[in-house]
């Protein structure tokens, strides 16, 4: 009875303990006031101003790792000039507690600064977004993450924060609610966070939708630089048709100047042709009476034909019925031709026959 008794006392002990110390744990771990994630630079704050004149010293724990007046002589680079500790690449070595301690010029201490208890937690994990159909009309989302412990979860809907509040791994929804919006998550501890990247579900479609991005570039983005180039595009063509005509104007434009100029030098041969025409009669009248002058004296006979007639000079048949052709006496006594124009050549007076006389002897 006694030995079951001791062995009761015992068991009791032991727990008291495990509980003291789980407690213990428990306590140090939700009294830390600030959090640093591990290799990576940590700032403890210092809620003071300090002045010149005062005296400044850090402890960690109870260890004494800067002190103004002894560290004077060189400048630390882990200590900004309001007093702040900078703590490069912490690490599990780095928790504790830092304590300020800032005296007067007079010696005496500052009080009421706040003691700063750090706790060193590793970088959360990229989590993934993963949605399954578990019915045709159902959408399940699942935020996955390697170590899920201490850790908590938030949703966004297209990249923006749930309403709901919903904080657990795996949401579900209905398809017809969610058939556009795009899904991320974010798991998050006291020192770190990240974010998943967005996935789209593909169980349910209601018609012809258009993706909110293509090759990570808004959709819209994308419609708006083909409208650009469409419009680019007529331009050019107006642009070239425009181009085209003129050129085909210049070109008819060439033409016709070019044909004016076979047309101008024909024209100038014709009013040469005509002035020397219009200047031509005199001579052909002086031609006319020179040969009017050889004749022999005493001719009394029709003038000679002009030289389009004398190519005629082939004797005409004789009419079929019977009438005599006029002689050329009479034909050269027959009215003159009236001119075609008033540049044609005027014919001479015909030559009158001379009247007998007595004829005089010749000695």
């Amino acid at each position: 009875m006694v030995r079951r008794m001791m062995k009761m006392a015992a068991v009791a002990t032991v727990t008291a303990l495990l509980l003291c110390c789980s407690f213990g744990s428990a306590d140090s771990t939700d009294s830390c006031s600030h959090y640093a994630t591990t290799n990576e630079d940590f700032i403890v704050p210092l809620n003071h101003e300090l002045q010149k004149s005062e005296r400044l010293s850090w402890k960690h724990d109870a260890s004494k790792i800067y002190d103004s007046i002894r560290d004077r002589a060189m400048k630390r680079k882990d200590i900004f000039a309001n007093g702040s500790l900078k703590l490069t690449k912490v690490n599990k070595s780095s928790e504790g507690l830092y304590t300020p301690e800032v005296f007067t010029l007079n010696g005496e201490a500052v009080p009421k600064l706040q003691t700063i208890h750090l706790c060193v937690l590793d970088r959360v994990p990229k989590p993934t977004v993963t949605i399954t159909c578990p019915k045709p009309t159902s959408v399940k989302v699942t935020c996955m993450v390697k170590d899920p412990k201490g850790i908590q979860f938030a949703w966004f809907k297209n990249d923006k924060p749930s309403e709901k509040k919903e904080k657990d791994s795996i949401l579900v929804f209905k398809a017809e609610d969610v058939e556009t919006v795009s899904f991320r998550c974010e798991v998050s501890n006291k020192a770190s966070s990240q974010k998943s990247e967005p996935v789209t579900q593909s169980c349910f479609s209601s018609g012809i939708t258009f993706p909110e991005e293509l090759f990570g570039i808004n959709i819209w983005i994308i419609v708006g630089g083909g409208a650009g180039v469409v419009v680019l595009l007529i331009l050019i063509v107006i642009i070239c048709c425009i181009h085209n005509r003129r050129k085909k104007r210049v070109q008819l434009k060439d033409e016709e100047e070019l044909r004016l100029g076979w047309t101008n030098p024909n024209q100038q041969q014709q009013q040469q042709h005509h002035h020397h025409q219009h200047n031509h009669p005199p001579n052909q009248h002086h031609h006319h009476h020179h040969q009017q002058q050889q004749q022999p004296a005493g001719h009394t006979g029709p003038r000679q034909p002009r030289k389009k007639q004398q190519h005629n000079t082939r004797p005409r048949a004789p009419d079929p019925n019977g009438q005599p052709e006029p002689s050329p006496r009479r034909q050269g006594l027959s009215l003159p031709k009236v001119p075609d124009s008033v540049d044609d050549e005027q014919p001479p007076p015909l030559p009158q026959p001379r009247k007998k006389g007595p004829k005089t002897q010749r000695v």
